[in-house]
């Protein structure tokens, strides 16, 4: 694959980076959580077939990548935070309404979007969405999900995340080693722990009211056999919104478009009325 060229716009006042391919509609793909993740490490290999049909875009989240990372001193990382972010973002590119892509984090803050402003959401896309992790089971499931919620700095630690969000995947030693470099810039040390505090204190859900308020066209594709929002997880959030459509891929965890990239677009395209 070409090299991607990373671009740069303000929003709301965060210097943001994204990377896009494609004309066309516009698909907006948030990656997950958690140290060292963001946009190009998480689509960069999926933008060229998505580029095929739509003009797609995959952002970092404030706290994440090369977008700014302010100092928890002066920045709250809280979830608000990161939707107004990605508000702002859609504003400043003049994009909207778009489809998006949210997975885990990225799916919060897809969700916290398309119910502020859903006016900029065309279709929502949830992929192993952190959506109804409230803070009861989100400290029932500590334990497992501890290497990515206190991510302790050092490379085993970042293999113990990848263990934890892929299923029978052998990630690569760049694959280990461009997510630790990212991870551990000092400015990125401190947004991630912010950011991971900010959650092990307040979970990552919406109310029932909230999901079965989204009006616009929904899919849930989702790891059969993801350790983090596990399959309950899921089944419990069809069951919330009503409209929602959903795939469940077997053999696969929490990271659906690195473990099985070609389903992961097969079935979004399909959602997106590119069959």
């Amino acid at each position: 694959m070409s090299t991607i060229e990373s671009k740069f716009i303000d929003a709301g006042g965060i210097r943001t980076r994204y990377i896009e391919m494609g004309q066309g509609p516009t698909l907006l793909l948030i990656h997950g959580g958690g140290a060292g993740a963001d946009g190009v490490s998480n689509f960069a290999h999926t933008l060229p077939v998505f580029g095929k049909h739509m003009r797609t875009i995959a952002v970092d989240m404030v706290g994440f990548g090369e977008t700014d990372q302010p100092d928890p001193a002066t920045f709250n990382y809280t979830q608000q935070a990161r939707t107004d972010h990605i508000i702002h973002f859609i504003e400043a590119m003049n994009l909207g309404p778009v489809a998006i892509v949210g997975n885990s984090m990225g799916g919060t803050t897809a969700m916290g979007v398309a119910l502020q402003r859903p006016d900029l959401v065309s279709r929502l896309i949830l992929m192993g969405a952190a959506v109804n992790m409230p803070l009861s089971i989100l400290r029932e499931r500590g334990p497992v999900m501890a290497p990515l919620v206190a991510y302790d700095g050092t490379t085993d630690g970042m293999r113990r995340i990848i263990a934890l969000l892929a299923h029978g995947y052998e990630a690569t030693e760049e694959q280990i080693a461009s997510r630790q470099r990212s991870a551990s810039r000092p400015a990125a040390v401190a947004a991630n722990k912010a950011t991971m505090g900010w959650v092990r204190e307040n979970g990552l859900s919406y109310s029932d009211a909230e999901l079965a308020s989204i009006a616009c066209p929904v899919f849930i594709i989702a790891g059969k056999n993801d350790v983090i929002i596990t399959l309950d997880r899921t089944l419990d959030l069809i069951e919330k919104i009503p409209q929602a459509s959903a795939y469940i891929i077997p053999e696969c965890g929490h990271w659906d478009m690195i473990e099985h990239p070609e389903e992961f677009t097969r079935q979004t395209l399909w959602f997106l009325d590119f069959k």
